[in-house]
């Protein structure tokens, strides 16, 4: 999938990277304290709206498209391994006894949906938060690993870039990389991958050359760009802190779970209160982002 950041002139775009990463780890946090198929279901379509307001419906619908599949994966593997609780359906063929159980649709659907909804909080994640912003915010804590991984997310970024563009050279050659036999399939990609790989060495032996003529390795390092916390950083911060402990007192009383995998066709009144806490700490950008533009205009 083609990377797509947030606009500078957007709230997200102008929160400090603290505040982001602070935000998005109670996000992730948040996703992995339920297992109610209401509320993992919520967050995942709250999420998709949350990504089709920032990156446009085409993206995230290309995205949804790739991960359904994923999803649809973990429901049929549930299904045929989880025979326990009441049967939906079943079929019976001589000796042979098989059957789709309520346990095993609604717990595959949990799973699925909390699959579903962390990747597209990642996709969130990857959007707002960029590599300047991760090195900046890992820089006065752990410099070389900044460094590390602003180069492994540049490099993959070059791979995946340059890949594509070898499979469009060869498309214009004649040379389909996805058509004939697996084996000849696997043999052209093995070359590209082969070229890929001797470029990726090339420029990695650039940029370490640029990094000490740039004098990295000192105890000084230069930072391109500045981020200063701002008044709106530190609401943003509380509201979404104030919010995600809300979440967790409901869950450490035991609202939005199930302890039992049967009871999950339950929809207690309490859920709706979990369901509540839940939309207003996914929609928080967007609230910000309705005060961001008021105060702009």
């Amino acid at each position: 999938m083609q990377t797509v950041d947030i606009q500078s002139n957007q709230f997200l775009g102008q929160c400090h990277p603290l505040a982001l990463v602070l935000y998005f780890g109670e996000l992730f946090t948040g996703l992995l304290l339920f297992n109610h198929v209401l509320i993992t279901g919520l967050f995942f379509l709250a999420l998709c709206g949350l990504c089709s307001w920032y990156f446009g419906s085409r993206t995230v619908w290309r995205l949804v498209r790739s991960v359904l599949s994923l999803m649809g994966l973990i429901l049929v593997l549930n299904i045929l391994l989880n025979h326990s609780g009441a049967s939906w359906w079943q079929i019976t063929i001589g000796t042979w006894h098989w059957g789709v159980s309520q346990v095993g649709v609604l717990y595959g659907a949990t799973m699925a949906l909390s699959l579903g909804g962390m990747i597209m909080a990642f996709m969130l994640f990857n959007g707002c938060v960029t590599t300047s912003q991760l090195r900046a915010l890992l820089n006065p804590v752990a410099p070389r690993l900044a460094m590390l991984l602003t180069l492994a997310i540049r490099f993959v970024n070059l791979f995946i870039q340059q890949f594509r563009r070898l499979i469009l050279l060869q498309r214009t050659r004649g040379s389909v990389v996805t058509a004939g036999p697996w084996r000849q399939r696997l043999t052209k990609t093995g070359s590209l991958l082969r070229v890929l790989l001797l470029g990726s060495i090339s420029r990695a032996m650039e940029t370490a050359i640029l990094m000490e003529a740039r004098g990295y390795g000192g105890r000084q390092h230069s930072q391109y760009r500045h981020y200063r916390w701002r008044l709106a950083d530190t609401l943003f911060t509380l509201m979404a802190s104030g919010l995600f402990v809300m979440v967790l007192g409901l869950r450490v009383r035991g609202w939005g779970i199930t302890m039992n995998v049967r009871d999950l066709p339950g929809i207690l009144a309490t859920d709706w209160w979990v369901v509540g806490a839940a939309s207003l700490l996914v929609g928080l950008p967007l609230i910000g982002e309705g005060l961001y533009r008021l105060c702009q205009n």
